[in-house]
């Protein structure tokens, strides 16, 4: 009997069964080979398949996440974005009030993500000379998902990055693939050539690969080589950049379209907060109809593509009350999930 070799789903406990359970049988497929052949070869926490590999990263990506450096990031964050707010005013005043906000939500994320990585920011918010690296990223992941998702996808990955047909081949995918991964790596480069400065009080000094570059898996001692901090590298820019700004974006195209739910919401933060300086990110996030504003516009618009694959094992997988032989891909796609009623919750 023929089965598919792909199922997708879009109910929340298929959800639940697919990515959270520990009892299904299930590992991360085939498409993360495909972003790892694009980086090169080299494996980072998103890209690793081998849970034994993906826990030992996971340990030791944590170290640029614990409570104490997450404190830190909060100040810079709050820094950034007041520029940002005021840049991005006098761009409405000079442009008439018509701003392109979807592309400033771009700058002013990819600062804040190159500030907490590499200890300084790209100037995307004051300086038009590296705002095309906004523009590669989409351009990266579509290339993952044409890749990973086509019919001839070992054979294509074999010809893109195995053999000298690669430049003649994947031409504009292939570049514009390698043009992003060549930014975030001659970032992480000049960040490593500052570790050794003696000023402690640097911005180097609080920053994610200041901790990277010193973590160690508590459970085995090992760290990450300079190949695997430029996986990371990529990660981080990736997983931290397009996504968040997407969400920005579609958090204010929603407000913006429902005055009511605006002025309610500005009227929430306005009571909680008597000034900007006084915001800090745990009063915000107990907000109650903030969180729901941004609960339902990633609802609406769900910031990522595709669905995220995982590989039945050996002896298959059973997902609601189907038992899937090994080999099959399954997953659940966010834009369909999110538009079923169950999806939905109520909030007063």
């Amino acid at each position: 009997m023929d089965h598919p070799n792909s199922v997708s789903f879009n109910t929340p406990s298929a959800v639940d069964s697919i990515y959270t359970s520990r009892d299904v049988n299930l590992r991360k497929g085939d498409w993360y080979q495909c972003v790892k052949d694009t980086a090169g070869g080299f494996e980072s926490t998103f890209t690793a398949r081998d849970k034994t590999r993906h826990a030992l990263k996971r340990r030791i990506l944590a170290h640029a996440f614990s409570e104490r450096a997450l404190r830190e990031y909060e100040a810079r964050i709050k820094a950034l974005s007041t520029r940002w707010v005021n840049c991005l005013a006098a761009e409405a005043r000079d442009r008439e009030g018509s701003v392109d906000f979807a592309a400033w939500a771009n700058y002013i994320i990819f600062d804040i993500l190159g500030d907490l990585c590499y200890g300084k920011d790209f100037g995307l918010i004051h300086s038009t000379k590296n705002r095309y690296v906004t523009k590669l990223l989409p351009r990266t992941t579509r290339s993952w998902y044409m890749l990973g998702y086509h019919p001839w996808t070992h054979l294509l990955r074999y010809l893109l990055f195995k053999t000298p047909l690669r430049t003649s081949l994947g031409r504009i995918v292939v570049r514009d693939n390698s043009r992003f991964r060549d930014f975030c790596v001659a970032s992480l480069r000049e960040r490593i050539k500052v570790e050794k400065t003696p000023d402690k009080e640097s911005s180097f000094s609080q920053d994610m690969f200041h901790h990277l570059l010193k973590a160690r898996d508590p459970e085995t001692g090992e760290g990450f080589s300079i190949g695997d901090l430029g996986a990371e590298s990529v990660l981080l820019m990736i997983a931290g950049t397009h996504t968040t700004s997407v969400a920005i974006a579609a958090i204010v195209f929603y407000l913006a379209r429902n005055v009511d739910k605006l002025n309610k919401v500005a009227a929430e933060i306005r009571t909680a907060f008597p000034s900007t300086e006084d915001m800090n990110y745990r009063e915000l996030a107990a907000l109650p109809f903030l969180r729901a504003c941004i609960s339902e516009s990633l609802r609406l618009c769900p910031p990522t593509a595709g669905h995220l694959q995982r590989e039945t094992l050996s002896a298959g997988a059973e997902i609601e009350g189907f038992l899937y032989p090994p080999g099959t891909n399954v997953g659940g796609l966010g834009v369909c999930i999110t538009a079923q009623s169950a999806s939905l919750v109520r909030t007063g």
